[in-house]
């Protein structure tokens, strides 16, 4: 009996209470944050400050890369569109989640000065 208890103490003990994950892309504050193992990707998003709006808003498109075990390389864990499948924000994260919020470039453009003083040039001849 003592055996098996000694065993679950073992076990707790290795089992971390908090995962690092990274967010990058459409969102307001890109970076590493730690969190509780049991939070789901739209909890994540809320950490990092939300979706980012300026200059292009996010597409919908939301990717989450996980490390293998055996070699350190990211591989796609799942691709999703949440604007499709409200509940997609609902997945739980794992420790070292790389999460990208895909923008969306058919936003509204950002005019550039140089692209403006061409466009000028060209209709004045």
């Amino acid at each position: 009996m003592q055996n098996n208890q000694r065993k679950k103490r073992r076990v707790e003990r290795h089992v971390k209470s908090q995962i690092q994950i990274r967010v990058l892309g459409c969102i307001q504050r890109s970076g590493f944050y730690k969190i509780p193992r049991t939070t789901s990707l739209g909890l994540a998003i809320k950490k990092a400050g939300g979706f980012a709006k300026d200059p292009y808003p996010p597409s919908g498109n939301i990717s989450i890369r996980s490390k293998r075990i055996r070699d350190g390389e990211y591989y796609q864990r799942q691709r999703i569109n949440y604007k499709n499948n409200l509940n997609a924000l609902g997945i739980l994260l794992r420790d070292g989640d790389l999460i990208t919020i895909q923008y969306d470039v058919r936003g509204p453009l950002v005019p550039i000065p140089t692209g403006i003083y061409i466009i000028k040039k060209i209709l004045k001849n």
